[in-house]
């Protein structure tokens, strides 16, 4: 029966060419808008996270109390974290408001972070998004770096205020309490995340000498980075443990809204590949049923000399399993020509270059649902006609 089915369906193809070709092209874009709209979304999703993490929050985050300004005994509390497993990189910022002014005069306020050059040059990426002049080059130097989206000449964001300098300017710093300090700017910095690239950073040691009344054991904030973002939640708990004054957070659950935004855009990814695949079911169900109508006298003959039903069955089966396969196949080799694309030309964005994200666990669920499909509509279509009588099949009917 298998043997007989099969050489039917093998037949059936090569006549219907056309057909073949039409169901595997279909198939084989179906596959494509199942995985590649979602993919470039993971990669948007992807992208965000990562510059998140090495810009601003590491994996751990601990914050002062509710009520509370600052963490107290913050120079203590990251001696202690920084035994913990998992634990790569520590570091704090100190945080105060500040009006910048440039040499025109012009002026805006913003927020300057306090930094351990050592520290965040080992936590964060910063030192590598430098796009004018250079990052500090010692710990006590007398400079800031500054955030691309207040500088005129590199912001992305015409809404925003802005100062008119560059790199190898200097600045006067005005300070809430009456202080003013004035510091060269080494370099202007872009993180690709707009909230992250309005702020000002300048050397400890500077702060400590110009008296801006700061210390380590009293910062904003503390951040860890970890060698297993998976193990974050495992951490938090043993930051818990140490009986530390403070809030402690993850990653993930300071991207709540991050989060939400990224499940919306899933849920139209979503959409579009379920679309898709409705599309393909009814391609697929028309073009076989056309084929089963145009061959019905001939599988009326079939069953009137002895072929049982079930051989004419299995080979509309075997059929849609052989253009099946060959149209993932297909959308297999389109989806990595694309992402091959993609990934020497990267889509620009204002987070950075995206590129699209998948795995094998999404290739292998996307084949085995069109496989489904493809079978599912085939057998409709078949069952729809096979249910004819012989006899009126044999006439045309």
């Amino acid at each position: 029966m298998l043997r007989v089915s099969w050489f039917l369906a093998v037949r059936n193809l090569r006549y219907r060419k056309w057909q073949t070709l039409l169901l595997v092209f279909v198939i084989a874009i179906a596959f494509v808008s199942m995985i590649f709209t979602a993919s470039v979304i993971k990669g948007m999703k992807h992208r965000v996270e990562k510059n998140i993490v090495d810009f601003s929050l590491g994996h751990v985050i601990i914050e002062p109390k509710e009520g509370k300004k600052v963490i107290e005994n913050s120079a203590k509390i990251v001696k202690e974290v920084e035994k913990l497993p998992y634990v790569l990189y520590v570091t704090f910022h100190i945080t105060k408001g500040v009006t910048v002014f440039d040499k025109n005069g012009k002026s805006l306020s913003t927020e300057l972070y306090i930094v351990d050059v050592d520290r965040e040059r080992e936590f964060s990426s910063i030192d590598e998004s430098i796009i004018a002049g250079r990052f500090f080059k010692d710990r006590c130097e007398e400079a800031v770096i500054v955030g691309k989206e207040i500088v005129k000449r590199y912001r992305s964001q015409e809404a925003y205020s802005y100062i008119d300098i560059d790199a190898g300017d200097r600045i006067l710093l005005a300070f809430p309490d009456g202080k003013r300090i004035t510091a060269k700017v080494v370099g202007i910095y872009s993180s690709n995340l707009i909230g992250n690239d309005m702020y000002v950073y300048m050397p400890l040691c500077f702060a400590e000498k110009a008296g801006l009344n700061v210390s380590r054991d009293y910062a904003r904030e503390i951040v860890l980075r970890l060698s297993d973002e998976r193990k974050a939640r495992e951490v938090k708990e043993l930051v818990e443990g140490l009986g530390i004054d403070a809030r402690v957070y993850t990653w993930e659950e300071k991207l709540g809204i991050l989060k939400q935004f990224t499940s919306s855009l899933m849920i139209v990814a979503s959409i579009t590949g379920f679309t898709a695949l409705i599309i393909s079911f009814a391609i697929i169900y028309i073009v076989t049923y056309m084929n089963v109508i145009g061959r019905k006298a001939q599988i009326g003959i079939l069953e009137a000399i002895g072929i049982k039903r079930g051989v004419v069955v299995m080979m509309y089966f075997l059929r849609a399993l052989i253009i099946s396969t060959a149209g993932i196949a297909t959308g297999t080799l389109l989806l990595l020509l694309v992402t091959l694309h993609i990934h020497s030309h990267p889509i620009k964005m204002p987070i950075g270059d995206v590129t699209p994200f998948y795995t094998p666990t999404d290739i292998l669920h996307a084949s085995i649902v069109l496989l489904l499909t493809s079978i599912l509509a085939s057998s409709l279509a078949v069952n729809s006609v096979v249910r004819i009588p012989i006899v009126d099949r044999i006439r045309g009917d």
